[in-house]
């Protein structure tokens, strides 16, 4: 679904292409599109799921005897500050006068036994942190701002419990995108943690797998090393897409069972670094690939289903690849 890249296009179809289409854009039409989609006149969008608190403004005392005829609207945009509640709760004591027996009621359950946090505030310090990229520290400071005095130890704390919390339905989604006929692999590098004796930040490195639900599955290793990806990849059998990484080949000539499909795009590029020395030859070569492209734009762009996607990759993109291997061996 990546998509078409400068340059894929060769020089005939190029000279032959029409004129990307004009309009000129007059203040009607803006309006006129605006407006299909605007929610109010001043062109502002939004959904249902945005609370909207409405203030009437009363008539001025000054205008004396007066009939309402109708009303004019303006809407903003406004934000009010996040906020953090205490949570109360009070279990009365009594003492039962048959028997003079003490009786009292558990407190509500939380994440983790002992624990002051509502599972509120976990959950938006996890939303904060990983959706909004918002680091813990700047969570802490916050949160003393509005009153609430709480060490970086204790929110460090709740984020690695509550990613313990979390594990199984990681776990499960992994085995899910194994199931996977096609998966695509890469890695990624991430700074994680602090080595010791060199006193500077080590690099991790995320092997996201992409599957055919639309799912992806974050794995981890603290190395670029294949030895991962014969883990994480025990047991798949299907095809894999990956780069032109020297790990991924490694994996795929041993399990002669697995179909490693390359990315175009990579080996495209490799062409392209070629281009100094063998303009022709990479001239030649970048027509044929971009016959691929073309298909992928006409795909796109008639939005057909799966099937007939592949119908017409059948049809087209088969015969452009028989075409550009059969120039290869040539």
């Amino acid at each position: 679904m990546q998509p078409l890249l400068d340059g894929l296009v060769d020089a005939e179809q190029a000279g032959t292409a029409p004129a990307p289409p004009t309009a000129i854009i007059s203040y009607e039409r803006c309006k006129k599109q605006r407006d299909a989609g605007c929610v109010t006149d001043e062109g502002l969008r939004f959904d249902d799921s945005v609370p909207v608190a409405t203030t009437t403004l009363p008539v001025r005392a000054d205008v004396g005897d007066h009939e309402v005829i109708g009303e004019d609207v303006t809407h903003r945009v406004a934000q009010r500050p996040g906020s953090y509640v205490v949570l109360k709760y009070v279990r009365p004591v009594v003492k039962r006068k048959a028997d003079a027996v003490l009786c009292s009621w558990p407190a509500p359950l939380s994440l983790w036994s002992g624990s002051v946090a509502d599972v509120s505030v976990v959950a938006g310090m996890l939303i904060d942190k990983f959706c909004h990229h918002l680091p813990l520290y700047r969570q802490h400071q916050r949160l003393a701002l509005a009153g609430v005095q709480l060490s970086r130890a204790t929110l460090t704390q709740w984020v690695h419990r509550a990613a313990g919390l979390l594990a199984p339905i990681a776990a499960a989604q992994l085995r899910h995108v194994l199931q996977s006929k096609t998966l695509a692999m890469d890695e990624t590098p991430i700074k994680a943690g602090r080595d010791t004796g060199k006193g500077r930040t080590k690099t991790g490195w995320y092997w996201p797998l992409y599957g055919e639900d639309d799912e992806v599955a974050f794995t981890f290793a603290s190395s670029r090393a294949h030895k991962h990806i014969d883990t994480v990849l025990a047991g798949f059998h299907g095809a894999l897409l990956s780069d032109g990484a020297a790990a991924y080949a490694s994996f795929a000539r041993e399990r002669p069972e697995l179909v490693h499909a390359q990315c175009w795009s990579h080996t495209r590029r490799m062409f392209v670094k070629a281009e100094m020395d063998e303009p022709v030859a990479v001239a030649a070569a970048l027509a044929l690939i971009g016959r691929l492209y073309a298909v992928e734009v006409e795909i796109r762009a008639q939005q057909i289903d799966a099937a007939a996607t592949l119908v017409r990759r059948q049809r087209d993109a088969l015969p452009a690849v028989d075409d550009f291997f059969a120039w290869v061996d040539a």
